[in-house]
């Protein structure tokens, strides 16, 4: 029998007809045009409030891609506003080219991505979740059980991604629920899972050179003229994270009144891996290597510039560090292959929509900040009059409620770029430390997960028909808030420890 695959769905033989019927997704259009309009079509509009011809241009593409990334989608709109930069005069398209793809920060992120890939594919993330969750010390007491369930897999979205441990955590519900006799949608379960899909989301954001994080601190780092520490960063955003966690375990049984009493009996060894006694090897070296990676990071932040295994260090950069890890591991081989098969890890470990939108927001965060355009004169006499006076706290405060809900709705890369030339000048005028600032903004837009197309994370939540949609707003909104309560005194704190 003949047959043809007709877009790996319909197929014809030659005994057989089958009609194809096209849909024409108008919606989809319409917001492929809104996009298109703003990105090649604003510029052309007379230069208003003191902006030039190319910063308007650069306004257009900002805004489309704000909008095209929160409405149809990451890698070809990111493509086009490349080609959009290339074209508005304000550099070659080369030199467009050059510094988004070509830039050291997409460099870092494969390797990285590539580590967080095998850690991943190798189940090291359930080992050591499954380690700390069925400790015999959590027995009959829920709201321990709870916590350090949340806290592994918090854990091992430090160590991988989010997805990681949410699939993970989310089977374990289940699993659970079976065992101990809730049933689907049961409120109980319906905030554990809630909670497990922002907690892994907030793991996965701690470590700010593993994803689109690192394109913002890029950003600060050249509109201040600073370095962002990447330890203070994963220290605030680890002390966060775990007293979220804490906050969630006691918020279900205290402020929601969820039914606990069928956990007291729950066995959590059950949720030991009973096939898997210790590491294996190849785990053994992922793990180390991550290890290596951070830790060698963190050391050229605080090492002397006079000691040996600084100037090394920072000759490496963390570009060179990272690869250095992904070199070793492909290098070295046990039992006649690779510890590290890069082919096989890179077709899941590499997430092509992070590296494009890096590579389109580099460019474009340089040219939002640069005197060329007027953009950054143009925001700061527009918001400063109205903080003018204020607390630095009452700043701080304002920065990240404003960013927090700007995240749900729009795009979270998008609206940290935005709002990290808005805060600067803020900052500066409140004596707060411009680190805290930037961490928070940049932690801060990290928080979209009420709707569904605040994050990917957020919009896998929505495909779990244990949740309800109003459960997943209701839930995550008062997951949000517990950032922002639990946050604001973190970065107080931090900002009377540090130099303005």
């Amino acid at each position: 029998m003949f047959e043809i695959l007709i877009e790996g769905k319909i197929k014809l033989d030659m005994n057989t007809r089958v009609e194809k019927t096209h849909r024409f997704d108008t919606k989809y259009y319409i917001k492929v045009i809104i996009g298109l309009f703003f990105m090649f079509g604003f510029g052309l509009l007379p230069p208003v409030h003191g902006l030039t011809v190319v910063g308007m241009k650069i306004i257009g593409i900002f805004f489309s891609l704000l909008f095209l990334w929160s409405a149809v989608g990451i890698v070809w709109p990111s493509i086009l506003g490349i080609i959009a930069f290339g074209m508005s005069g304000y550099a070659p398209m080369t030199q467009v080219i050059a510094s988004g793809l070509g830039s050291p920060v997409v460099w870092q992120l494969l390797m990285i991505m590539i580590i967080s890939g095998a850690i991943t594919s190798s189940g090291l993330g359930e080992y050591i979740a499954r380690k700390i969750m069925s400790s015999e010390f959590t027995r009959g007491k829920p709201v321990t059980f709870i916590f350090l369930f949340l806290w592994s897999l918090f854990l091992v979205g430090v160590l991988s991604n989010a997805f990681a441990p949410l699939f993970l955590g989310w089977s374990i519900i289940y699993s659970i629920a079976d065992m101990a006799g809730y049933k689907k949608r049961d409120k109980t379960i319906t905030i554990l899972l809630v909670f497990v899909t922002m907690i892994c989301g907030l793991g996965e954001f701690v470590i700010p050179f593993k994803g689109w994080q690192l394109a913002l601190v890029e950003s600060f780092n050249n509109i201040t003229g600073i370095t962002m520490s990447y330890t203070l960063f994963m220290a605030v955003a680890f002390i966060i994270g775990t007293l979220i966690a804490l906050i969630f375990a006691i918020s279900i049984k205290y402020v929601f009144k969820a039914d606990l009493s069928k956990l007291n009996s729950f066995d959590p060894s059950v949720l030991q891996d009973f096939k898997q006694k210790k590491l294996t090897y190849r785990q053994k070296s992922y793990f180390f290597s991550f290890i290596f990676i951070v830790c060698a990071t963190l050391l050229t932040t605080v090492l002397p510039d006079t000691w040996l295994l600084q100037r090394i260090l920072s000759s490496l950069t963390g570009n060179g560090i990272f690869a250095l890890a992904v070199v070793l591991l492909c290098l070295i081989r046990v039992d006649g292959s690779p510890l590290l098969d890069f082919g096989e890890v890179a077709k899941s470990g590499i997430k092509w929509e992070v590296v494009f939108i890096c590579a389109s927001i580099i460019p474009l965060a340089s040219a939002l900040t640069s005197k060329e355009t007027g953009i950054i004169e143009l925001i700061t006499r527009t918001v400063s009059p109205f903080f003018e006076g204020k607390s630095a706290a009452f700043v701080l405060a304002l920065l990240i409620f404003l960013i927090t809900a700007a995240t749900n709705i729009g795009s979270n890369t998008g609206v940290a770029l935005l709002f990290i030339p808005i805060a600067v000048p803020l900052a500066i005028a409140a004596n707060l430390s411009l680190q805290v600032v930037g961490i928070a903004v940049i932690y801060s837009a990290c928080m979209g997960f009420i709707l569904p197309g605040a994050s990917a994370i957020s919009a896998v939540g929505y495909t779990n028909d244990w949740i309800a949609p109003k459960d997943m707003i209701r839930y995550a909104s008062y997951g949000v808030l517990c950032y922002v309560v639990v946050s604001m005194p973190v970065y107080l704190i931090l900002n009377i420890m540090l130099p303005n």
